[in-house]
């Protein structure tokens, strides 16, 4: 099976659109700066860690991840690529959480985020044996929670939420129905390389969500910390993104599988 016409072309599109407005971001933003790290020389760090400078680390590992889903589209390993559309939501959200803190207060929940985010592994680089710091996290759970505190109805919107984290985990921790989708029942073997067409276009369809939440993160995140012409310009992306793949608030109809 053909993959969708057009469908990664409008990915890459897309992602462009959302890099250039990073870059934007980029120049308001202290840069890395060398710090010393024992015997290992030195290792580059934002000099100011604080909430805008983590929404700006919190996008670039976004827009990489995305990349990421991009290229294992098209290689066909659905198992990675769903594994990294978790990552890119969970980045997203991140995204929001700090971006709606910002917005509208910080929490007490957002230092706590803050404090494990900035945490560095090691308190001392030459003695990692000894020195390594944990580094807990807020629960996914909370984070959505507070994402959707503002909306219109939270209790459903969380509910989508921890819904989408619980479904996108199973190819994390390469769940039984999860590695299922790399089985080839015409061959009657597990595609370990790659996977079978009909599954592998129906990853490339799904990724049209994480593209789509991805945009609309950085597009909050230009109402705070970018320009009027960068929120303008992501809101034109997202129309244009969505009247290119025919598809509005939600990915392309799936494929209908075929019978054995």
């Amino acid at each position: 099976m053909d993959q969708q016409p057009g469908l990664l072309d409008a990915y890459r599109w897309l992602l462009n659109e959302m890099e250039q407005v990073y870059r934007s971001f980029e120049q308001g933003m202290a840069p890395p700066e060398p710090i010393p790290a024992g015997t290992m020389g030195f290792i580059h760090r934002l000099p100011n860690q604080d909430a805008r400078h983590a929404v700006l680390l919190k996008l670039a590992a976004l827009l990489n991840f995305l990349s990421g889903a991009i290229a294992l589209c098209e290689t066909g390993a659905v198992l990675p690529q769903g594994a990294v559309k978790r990552m890119a939501d969970e980045a997203a959200e991140d995204v929001l959480f700090l971006t709606t803190g910002l917005l509208s207060g910080m929490t007490d929940r957002h230092a706590e985020f803050l404090d494990y985010f900035w945490r560095e592994d090691f308190a001392d680089f030459d003695d990692r044996l000894n020195s390594f710091q944990s580094r807990p996290q807020v629960k996914r759970e909370k984070v959505i929670a507070a994402i959707h505190r503002i909306s219109d109805d939270p209790s459903t919107a969380t509910q989508v939420g921890k819904l989408l984290s619980k479904a996108y985990s199973g190819f994390v921790h390469a769940a039984a129905p999860h590695v299922m989708d790399i089985y080839d029942p015409e061959r009657r073997i597990f595609e370990v390389l790659s996977a079978p067409a009909q599954r592998r276009l129906e990853h490339e369809i799904d990724l049209w969500n994480q593209m789509y939440r991805g945009a609309g993160s950085l597009t909050l995140a230009a109402k705070v910390i970018g320009t009027d012409a960068d929120f303008n310009r992501m809101k034109a992306a997202i129309a244009a993104f969505e009247q290119r793949t025919n598809s509005y608030g939600q990915a392309p109809s799936m494929p209908s599988r075929p019978k054995p």
